[in-house]
């Protein structure tokens, strides 16, 4: 591998610096953020978006730095006022000031160009942003209530005799609840954030990418759904302690998960079709 120019090893140097310093005045918030994401399984994707964000960005790296230039009079300004959100005591507002800081960081070591070229990692990036914990609970009761509905209408479809009463049902033998834990919150995030890949990866245009997103959000829910279906048939027509089983606690997950994209897979390759592309 050849060795890198003087010129763009300085700016790699600096810009990894200012990024390894700013973690000193963040070191609260950031401590808190690797509290969260190993303790909540909502949030147990943030620790992962920095490092895909920079792989995304060493792939891209020729188009990128390709027209790279120093811009203090933008970067410096920025870096100094997104490091005030230091001071908060909103984890969101201060891991935001964080990402801030690096952006201005890139802007600063790169150049605006580059930055343009960098859209997206930069902007997945922001998925390292912790949501607040009451809109989770509403996004997840949100794919509770959906989870439940569609459930419904496969029991109904499948001729599965069941009695709803909100969030339970009661099938011969067995009565069954889809609890917030059962919202499939974690596996919906991941299924999200593989379509935002996907598309990034795979697609061309915009339109193409929003409806890869969409339809990923849509799988998310119906595969928990069908989940919800299977385990309660088995449990109810095999065996009273299906839902005890390792399927359900343990490898039911990664089962599902396997499904889903067997769901987002052909349609990844319609909507390349669908873009003139093979």
């Amino acid at each position: 591998m050849p060795f890198l120019p003087t010129a763009v090893l300085s700016r790699h140097l600096l810009f990894f610096t200012i990024c390894a310093l700013s973690l000193l005045p963040f070191w609260a918030p950031f401590k808190s953020l690797l509290k969260l994401s190993l303790a909540d399984d909502r949030y147990s994707h943030l620790v992962f978006i920095p490092f895909i964000s920079a792989a995304v960005g060493f792939i891209d790296r020729e188009r990128i730095f390709r027209e790279a230039r120093y811009c203090p009079w933008i970067g410096a300004p920025a870096l100094l006022l997104f490091a005030v959100g230091a001071v908060f005591s909103s984890l969101s507002v201060s891991i935001a000031a964080l990402v801030g800081v690096w952006i201005a960081a890139f802007v600063l070591c790169y150049g605006p160009r580059s930055l343009k070229a960098a859209g997206f990692p930069i902007l997945f990036l922001l998925l390292a942003i912790p949501i607040p914990v009451g809109i989770v609970e509403r996004i997840s009761a949100t794919l509770q209530a959906g989870s439940t509905e569609i459930a419904h209408g496969l029991f109904k479809l499948l001729g599965i005799p069941v009695f709803r009463q909100g969030f339970a049902f009661a099938l011969p033998g067995v009565n069954i609840e889809v609890a917030e834990e059962c919202s499939g919150i974690r596996s919906s995030i991941a299924l999200i954030i593989t379509g935002i890949l996907a598309g990034h990866v795979f697609l061309r245009s915009r339109w193409t990418k929003v409806c890869l997103v969409v339809f990923s959000a849509f799988v998310a829910v119906f595969k928990n759904a069908v989940r919800i279906v299977f385990l309660s048939a088995m449990t109810a027509y095999s065996n009273q302690d299906f839902l005890n089983s390792r399927l359900h606690h343990q490898y039911g997950g990664m089962a599902f998960s396997c499904f889903a994209l067997a769901m987002v897979i052909p349609f990844i390759y319609l909507l390349r079709k669908s873009e003139g592309r093979t």
